[in-house]
């Protein structure tokens, strides 16, 4: 976000928000790595740059091509857009997304029948009937041979704070966007299938443990369940949004979806080499981070030792972030041993001996050594 200070030191006015701004840079050669900083300046001067950008590439033109990349109506949309006026653009911003929250929704609600179930399970997503009412499709995020993930946009009606036709919901509360794994079940590998379904009933124990955007530390001394006091204003842990796994035939099923929360950051490893620069304390808070969604995951699961942490497994909750809050992932199925996570996994575990709590703090030192 983008402020300036008024006459008081203190005062501060709202100009606009940075990540929900795009600026046409001229003169960049085709084929090259560029990474952009950003400096503010006003009449006393400049200010200190930003953090480097991810790694971006320009296109290649040949000469038989047109001289101008971009049309005129690409340019004025460039200076024209704002993902602050749709909550379902790559802005993840708080302030960005409270904007489009508050403009008024014109499309339908879904039917009573399916609000009804949603209440009887306190925003949980019991059936396929249900998901279908209030989320669509948008995207393919990564086919596999047995497996798809897709991208999906909930109803606005039911995301948090949504003001409806000038009234706000409050019984139910669903993400923007959520992630769905299908599972396709005319396999032989019975294996597979119990994997994702164990998966899918860790992540719904999660997402009834957590302690949800807003807690904090003092609600642990309000009677408010312990898990507030691990996640600390973070969801540090996935969470599913589904009764475990959504089968679409109780006679003969075909595929099972489970529905959980969309983590949209990537990889933390790949945000900090795009950027390069970060400090001791950005460390420091990941690794605070990455012990308290430890120490949650074993509240939650009896002192069941995680096992399978590695840099592939921290993602990032939100890229537009200059120090990102982490997402510890995962968990649910065996680890794969191969010859990047051995660097990050004890010796009992490359032994194929019993992983323990002591095997998850061996990881978490290998992966703060490498940052």
């Amino acid at each position: 976000m983008l402020s300036e200070r008024d006459n008081e030191p203190p005062s501060w006015h709202r100009l606009g928000f940075t990540v929900d701004c795009r600026y046409l840079i001229n003169n960049l050669k085709p084929g090259v790595y560029y990474r952009v900083r950003v400096s503010a300046r006003n009449s006393f001067g400049w200010g200190n740059y930003s953090i480097a950008s991810s790694d971006f590439r320009t296109p290649i033109v040949s000469m038989d091509q047109s001289p101008t990349i971009l049309s005129p109506n690409e340019r004025t949309w460039i200076f024209n857009w704002r993902q602050s006026a749709n909550i379902y653009a790559l802005s993840d911003h708080p302030i960005a997304l409270q904007y489009a929250i508050d403009q008024p929704i014109s499309v339908p609600p879904p039917p009573d029948k399916i609000l009804q179930k949603l209440n009887r399970y306190n925003g949980i997503i019991p059936s396929l009937d249900v998901l279908k009412s209030i989320c669509r499709p948008i995207r393919l995020i990564n086919k596999g041979t047995y497996t798809k993930l897709i991208l999906g946009k909930t109803h606005p009606m039911l995301n948090e704070g949504v003001n409806f036709n000038n009234v706000r919901h409050q019984s139910i509360s669903l993400p923007p966007r959520l992630l769905s794994k299908i599972t396709y079940l005319n396999l032989e590998d019975n294996n597979l299938l119990k994997k994702a379904r164990r998966e899918a009933l860790m992540l719904t124990i999660l997402h009834g443990s957590c302690g949800g955007t807003y807690s904090s530390f003092e609600d642990f001394y309000s009677e408010q369940h312990n898990s507030y006091l691990y996640t600390s204003q973070r969801q540090l842990l996935p969470s599913g949004w589904s009764v475990g796994w959504l089968e679409d035939d109780a006679v003969k099923p075909t595929l099972s979806i489970s529905v959980m929360q969309w983590i949209p950051g990537g990889r933390l490893i790949d945000v900090l080499c795009g950027r390069v620069e970060y400090t001791e304390f950005s460390v420091m808070m990941w690794s605070q981070q990455i012990l308290s969604a430890l120490k949650w995951f074993y509240a939650c699961f009896l002192g069941q030792p995680h096992g399978n942490i590695c840099p592939e497994h921290i993602l990032v909750a939100r890229r537009t972030s200059s120090l990102p809050d982490i997402v510890l992932t995962g968990f649910g199925h065996e680890s794969v041993l191969d010859e990047t996570n051995n660097y990050f996994s004890a010796p009992e575990l490359c032994k194929n001996q019993p992983k323990s709590m002591a095997s998850d703090l061996w990881s978490v030192g290998a992966v703060m050594r490498l940052l």
